[in-house]
């Protein structure tokens, strides 16, 4: 079963207010990133009554074991120590540590992430997250791209896994945002009117697809397309059917 954006952003924020790790699973480009780092950070937050709140950032389609750890030699062994990816904890403080993109991600980062997850700790060194640290996770299902995975048989029993298709009432969120955020009035009214069939399409044969994100790429341009420039360009952001 599939949610809506908006009521897997509500479920995560009561999982990490019970301290439980979400996992929000759904297509490229449709605003779960940046609704993590909005809306959940602003609700922890509240939650943890800290002054401020920072979003720890780990896009894991390009982030490797050696941006989380680096190793070190002592009394011969080589152990874990931390980088400066995982910040020094401030008091009045709340982090939400994002794993962006994990199912983009390398192997080797497995382990330290679950020694972060399951323990709360960096195995091996004295690096310790505090009750004001929530951790979040989104990745993409194995059906939107090449490349993708599962997620290891570590995580899978700790983490929350909500499985998310944009919807009607994801569908309103973005058009308010589009609306105060320089979208072309014209893209918006032909969305409200097409939104079903054409908000999100799969990708054409040149990898391009309609999503909340390209849409507003589109709807942010729109002014500038001529005649000639409109295919070439729009089909370049939201495919060629679509924008046929």
């Amino acid at each position: 079963m599939t949610y809506s954006l908006t009521d897997a952003i509500e479920s995560s924020i009561t999982l990490v207010k019970s301290n439980q790790v979400p996992f929000i699973r759904g297509g490229i480009g449709i605003g779960k990133t940046s609704r993590v780092k909005k809306e959940i950070a602003e609700a922890w937050k509240k939650h943890t009554k800290a002054k401020d709140v920072k979003v720890i950032y780990f896009p894991c389609g390009v982030v490797e074991r050696g941006d989380i750890t680096i190793y070190a030699l002592k009394d011969g062994e080589l152990v874990p120590f931390v980088t400066n990816a995982l910040p020094k904890l401030e008091k009045n403080v709340a982090y939400v540590i994002l794993f962006d993109d994990y199912t983009k991600s390398d192997q080797s980062i497995d382990a330290p992430v679950a020694s972060l997850v399951l323990e709360r700790t960096l195995f091996g060194t004295d690096y310790k997250l505090n009750d004001n640290c929530c951790i979040v996770f989104t990745g993409n299902p194995l059906k939107s791209r090449a490349g993708d995975r599962e997620l290891p048989s570590s995580l899978l029993n700790r983490i929350v896994t909500i499985d998310v298709e944009v919807k009607k009432d994801d569908f309103t969120s973005w058009k308010q945002w589009a609306f105060q955020n320089g979208v072309n009035p014209t893209v918006i009214a032909y969305l409200n009117n097409f939104w079903t069939t054409r908000f999100v399409q799969d990708k054409d044969e040149t990898g391009s697809s309609a999503t909340p994100r390209s849409w507003a790429s589109v709807g942010k341009i729109f002014d500038q397309l001529t005649n000639q420039t409109f295919l070439p360009i729009v089909g370049g952001l939201i495919g060629k059917g679509t924008a046929v």
